[in-house]
């Protein structure tokens, strides 16, 4: 009976969070300004890096045989083998340059955008200047948060390849993948609400993982309810999407995902990580 009630008030405390986040973000669009320059400028800087990589290592020759050439002559593949072995160095530099700099720039405009939330949510409206103070304040915490989670979910992959199996059969390969992916599903559930104990509560970048756990094991069916609504929104997106042309498609998508679903979704989780973090956080934000 307890439980059916605890269930009843979960689902109607959701709903208001749903509404209430809906409406936060209908009066704040704004809040999209932060995905909308993270998606530009990582555009930008895998253009460069991208650039100066094939500069470096005497791609312009590989794209020129690529573009114009119907097939790669057989007496060049060695050489071709030979350049990238040489050049392999430069472009496992390259891709570290990628990865850095990408993960500077999300947790930067994700830390902005729910800070914008958080400021929307205490006086109604949110700004520019909102997005850079949060995003210059907690972006270093957040960084490390992230990659903190990324390490607990990338053991995945190591425990399932260290599990000694005679003869690693495509059947059992793909148990173990399914079973690593399995729980990088469930790591993602766990700490959904990572970057919101560091920006809104505060926290440090160990801190804010243990909140999110906390706040899991206390909250679990609307963290995962939650969770299942912004995945099904994106997936049911992308379906609807996959029956128009192929490039129109992903564009349309991509620009859904940055200027709707990916601002309305943090502004969900913020709601949700404010609703029950405790009296200090929510008082604060009223």
């Amino acid at each position: 009976m307890n439980k059916s009630r605890d269930k009843s008030k979960s689902k109607r405390e959701l709903s208001n969070i749903l509404k209430e986040g809906f409406g936060t973000w209908s009066k704040n669009l704004n809040i999209a300004v932060p995905f909308i320059l993270s998606s530009v400028l990582t555009a930008i800087m895998i253009v460069i890096v991208v650039g100066a990589g094939i500069l470096v290592t005497g791609g312009p020759s590989l794209i020129y045989l690529y573009h114009f050439g119907e097939e790669v002559p057989a007496e060049l593949i060695p050489q071709l083998k030979s350049q990238f072995m040489h050049s392999l160095h430069v472009i496992i530099t390259l891709l570290g340059i990628i990865i850095a700099l990408g993960l500077l720039i999300n947790a930067y405009f994700t830390a902005g955008a729910i800070g914008m939330v958080k400021e929307a949510t205490k006086r109604g409206r949110t700004s520019i200047s909102d997005m850079l103070r949060y995003g210059s304040r907690n972006f270093i915490q957040l960084l490390f948060a992230e990659i903190i989670v990324a390490l607990i979910a990338t053991l995945a992959f190591g425990i399932a390849f260290l599990i000694p199996v005679p003869e690693m059969s495509s059947r059992v390969a793909l148990l173990l993948m399914l079973i690593a992916l399995s729980y990088i599903m469930i790591v993602s559930i766990i700490f959904a609400l990572v970057p919101y104990a560091v920006v809104i509560g505060g926290r440090n970048a160990i801190a804010g993982v243990g909140e999110s756990l906390k706040l899991f094991k206390a909250h679990k069916l609307d963290v995962f309810l939650l969770w299942l609504i912004v995945i099904g929104i994106g997936a049911f997106t992308g379906f609807l999407l996959g029956f128009m042309p192929h490039i129109i498609g992903q564009v349309i998508s991509i620009i859904l995902s940055v200027v709707i679903i990916q601002p309305l979704a943090v502004t969900w989780w913020s709601k949700l990580y404010m609703q029950y973090a405790g009296d200090g956080v929510v008082a604060m934000a009223l």
